[in-house]
């Protein structure tokens, strides 16, 4: 992904701030590429309907979009932890006597 950074074990998601020279830099606090996928997928949709038409101060600015962009993290990785023990459920094998 385009907005995915990694810096030693950790994901980042990185993005310009729009009408500044600034960058957003947030950890995604996960070492799993899949889930940090996951919620750079869902922060950048989130972020792009957010960012449409927003206009506030520039210092204002960039801290409600950090306040807001580590709050689709913390969403995201609800989701992804919920997807994933569906996934495991599915995919669980048991024997004919219901053993695991």
């Amino acid at each position: 992904m385009q907005y995915l950074l990694k810096h030693r074990d950790t994901f980042y998601f990185k993005k310009k701030i729009p009408k500044t020279q600034k960058n957003l830099v947030i950890s995604l606090k996960t070492d799993n590429k899949h889930e940090a996928n996951f919620i750079t997928a869902i922060i950048t949709t989130r972020l792009s309907l957010f960012l449409k038409d927003f206009t506030v101060a520039i210092e204002e600015e960039i801290d409600l979009i950090q306040q807001t962009v580590k709050q689709y993290i913390e969403e995201a990785k609800a989701d992804y932890g919920h997807y994933a023990d569906l996934r495991e459920e599915r995919y669980k094998y048991t024997n004919k006597k219901g053993v695991e």
